[in-house]
């Protein structure tokens, strides 16, 4: 049975003893420390039962932080468009308790993603990818908001335009071919797009000097980014120390 299963086999968490007080015993199997041992927290194991809890530990690999990976981005992405409609629907009202949400969401994704292995890497990349959501939302908002006004502003030239359209209709056969506006090359097309992320992931210190909530918006996207790093600190380490020789005293 498996020594993490709190329902099958005692656990190393409290002190357990079987049999006679004075007698050092095995926390995962209750055996007698007789030779080598070792130790889990302020609890003895034998040799075959810290072996055996080392096996069961999920261990931090390349495939589990590429899964977490994964599972994060599609986690961030959700985040940035319930972040972004949300803001819409609220008139460009940004709230600031939404990192919270952020930060929990993208934090329980990359440990559903890594069976709940964690650790520095996994924190670094969770509280990037909360800071990455809150900044880089403002993008979809902006560019809504602009195309909305850009389409009230031009509506009643399109509007006047098409009243006049049949007078002009014998002009424009006669000028030739409508000319195109030239297409956007992909060097200026990643300019723009560099320049809008940029101009997003400064966005949060853009609030402090638009508005005179801006610290608190600032601090409360701290505690988000807090939360993520804290979620994704994993829980799969645990000490085991040793071998200690059975000569040297193993009562605590």
């Amino acid at each position: 049975m498996s020594l993490l299963n709190p329902d099958s086999t005692p656990q190393f968490g409290t002190a357990e003893y079987k049999g006679q007080p004075n007698l050092d015993r095995c926390k995962g199997c209750g055996q007698p420390i007789m030779g080598s041992y070792y130790r889990v927290g302020s609890n003895l194991a034998c040799p075959s039962c810290a072996d055996r809890l080392k096996r069961e530990v999920p261990q931090d690999s390349h495939d589990a932080f590429v899964r977490a990976l994964v599972f994060g981005v599609a986690a961030a992405i959700v985040a940035l468009i319930l972040y972004a409609t949300l803001t819409i629907l609220l008139e460009g009202v940004q709230i600031g308790y939404m990192s919270l949400g952020v930060g929990w969401l993208v934090a329980k994704a990359m440990m559903k993603g890594s069976n709940g292995i964690g650790g520095r890497r996994y924190q670094i990349v969770a509280a990037a990818l909360t800071y990455a959501v809150v900044s880089m939302a403002i993008i979809p908002v902006g560019i809504y908001f602009y195309l909305r006004d850009d389409a009230k502003l031009h509506k009643p030239a399109v509007v006047q335009q098409q009243s006049s359209g049949s007078d002009n209709q014998s002009g424009d056969q006669q000028q030739g071919p409508n000319k195109t506006n030239p297409s956007l090359s992909f060097a200026d097309l990643m300019t723009v797009l560099g320049r809008l992320a940029l101009r997003g992931l400064m966005s949060p210190f853009y609030v402090v000097q638009r508005s005179a909530f801006g610290f608190v918006f600032l601090l409360i996207l701290a505690i988000g980014i807090r939360i993520a790093w804290r979620m994704t600190a994993g829980t799969n380490e645990i000490a085991i120390y040793g071998p200690y020789e059975a000569s040297q005293s193993a009562s605590v």
